[in-house]
């Protein structure tokens, strides 16, 4: 055998020593599981962070994507060690309960090459590689319940009890959780792609080029050419702003204000029912959009809303009808309209003029879907949604005010959650799940999860989350904003400290969404 022939063999060994000892989870010992449930506004931030931050080779995801999303991660950790992230994205209130009171919840316990398909290599916004395989949403044999010892909630655990309590029951803190609060992430008020346009026929003049009314329309699709042309308010570059026009930027953004979004959101018997009800240009808002592509099938408002124990649920509910800020178990205001389930109930058709989703995805998608059967919908949704307008689904300005990081230093966007994280205390054995957790491995989960939380907090690692495209939307630059001092009103992306906070100074510095928010000297900036 020639020299190079013997070195050619030898590189072969290695490389097939590899990846004979790459880890995969059906055919390699898993040394440990770190299972997370809770919020799913920031679920693909979460998946980020654990692939760049605390995997160090192996990198594996395995996606589930039903009504309810569970995803599992695995991976060979920075610590040598084989693990699975599993998370399921029931939504905030699942990060709470079931943590606190160790019950268990579906996950996507067995996933495999044999059953997902070998997937194919991705790329992270945060610029990580990894395999991606989608696991169907069919092959129930592949889930299992297991008891989350982690949790991830856009709001505080305690704001989960009456009207807001998710589907395991109210928060009731009977584990004494070690709760962290962490970055602020902003929420917005969102509506159907041709209601938005409806809206801008309202608020501009049919000759503005903010408003859609084809005044100059060469291709003929009854837009305004003007209205249809390539601009954007974003830093992001590429596919990202491939569909950005004129007609989304920050100047052109239709405004509701905190009454009109109240009235759409509240129990039908309150509440608008009907778009005939908004008024504008002296008439109705069907009628004045009657000859236009974008008019509706009727004047049904639909609303798309998520299911009570969503953390995004309980912002909206809390900024704009105060569920939940009164005393004992009422909601001490209004509460918001109940309806179907879109995916379980309708099967993902417009069946209802109320549509309940457990997850951020469904909520998009009920709009998406409104639009494109000619209704004119309302929801809500955290700015990880839809920022290259892949959907028929568009932000709109709250007061006058997009929900951008600038706007939320300034202090003119009050929209916005401070997600917590949390966990049983992580000091003995009860504190963690056996199943999960070998008592040889706690130290290395809590480690874990203490990358977690840190890159979810601070300064420095919030400039990196917000560097992703997913908040990249036509009006501007959105996402999270880390805890501290600030020491300016004015945005700056390598210092993005919040300006704002729930923490009331005459409660111990508590964190409650039903206060405030104040700016953190303890000046109002509302």
């Amino acid at each position: 055998m020639s020299k190079f022939t013997r070195i050619a063999a030898a590189v072969a060994a290695v490389c097939a020593a590899g990846a004979a000892q790459a880890y995969n989870p059906a055919t390699t010992t898993t040394d440990y599981r770190v299972v997370i449930s809770g919020a799913t506004a920031t679920t693909v931030t979460l998946r980020d962070v654990i692939l760049r931050d605390v995997c160090a080779s192996n990198r594996d995801l395995y996606r589930f994507p039903a009504s309810t999303t569970r995803y599992t991660i695995a991976c060979t950790t920075t610590a040598g060690k084989n693990v699975m992230f599993m998370k399921n994205d029931g939504g905030s209130g699942t990060g709470v309960s079931p943590v606190d009171e160790k019950i268990a919840v579906s996950m996507l316990d067995a996933p495999s090459n044999a059953a997902c398909g070998a997937g194919s290599v991705v790329t992270s916004p945060f610029g990580t590689s990894y395999t991606d395989h989608n696991c169907g949403s069919t092959n129930s044999a592949l889930l299992a319940n297991r008891i989350p010892d982690f949790g991830l909630s856009d709001i505080e655990p305690n704001k989960f009890a009456g009207a807001l309590s998710p589907s395991e029951g109210p928060f009731r803190n009977k584990s004494n959780m070690k709760v962290s609060s962490t970055a602020g992430l902003a929420f917005g008020v969102t509506v159907s792609a041709n209601l938005y346009k409806a809206l801008q026929v309202a608020q501009f003049d049919d000759s503005n080029a903010c408003s859609p009314v084809p005044t100059v329309d060469t291709n003929g699709n009854g837009i305004k050419d003007a209205y249809e042309a390539a601009a954007t308010d974003s830093t992001g570059t590429g596919s990202q702003i491939a569909n950005h026009k004129k007609g989304d930027t920050e100047a052109c953004m239709p405004s509701l204000s905190t009454a009109q979004i109240r009235s759409l959101l509240m129990d039908s018997n309150l509440g608008v029912t009907s778009w005939d009800e908004f008024k504008a240009k002296g008439q109705d808002l069907v009628t004045l959009n009657s000859a236009y592509a974008w008019a509706p099938v009727d004047g049904t408002k639909i609303l798309c809303r998520r299911t009570a124990g969503s953390g995004t649920h309980a912002v909206t509910s809390i900024k704009f009808l105060q569920t939940q800020c009164g005393g004992g178990t009422t909601s001490g205001s209004q509460l918001m309209a109940s309806g179907s389930n879109f995916a379980t109930d309708c099967a993902n058709e417009i069946c209802d003029a109320t549509l309940e989703n457990t997850g951020s995805s469904g909520l998009v998608a009920c709009v998406n879907k409104a639009s494109n059967d000619g209704f004119w919908a309302v929801g809500y949704s955290s700015l990880e949604s839809n920022s290259n307008l892949n959907s028929a689904m568009r932000f709109v300005k709250v007061d006058g005010n997009a929900p951008t990081l600038k706007n939320m230093v300034a202090g003119r966007y009050p929209i916005f959650g401070e997600v917590t994280a949390q966990s049983r205390q992580q000091d003995n054995s009860a504190d963690y799940t056996l199943a999960n957790v070998p008592v040889a491995e706690r130290a290395n989960a809590k480690n874990n999860w203490a990358t977690i939380v840190s890159e979810l907090s601070s300064a420095a690692n919030v400039v990196t989350l917000n560097a992703s495209n997913t908040f990249r939307h036509p009006f501007g630059d959105s996402g999270f904003l880390a805890r501290g001092i600030p020491t300016s009103y004015t945005y700056d992306p390598a210092s993005p400290i919040a300006t704002q906070t729930h923490a009331n100074p005459n409660a111990g510095g508590v964190q409650n969404t039903c206060f405030g928010p104040i700016s953190v000297e303890g000046v109002s900036v509302q």
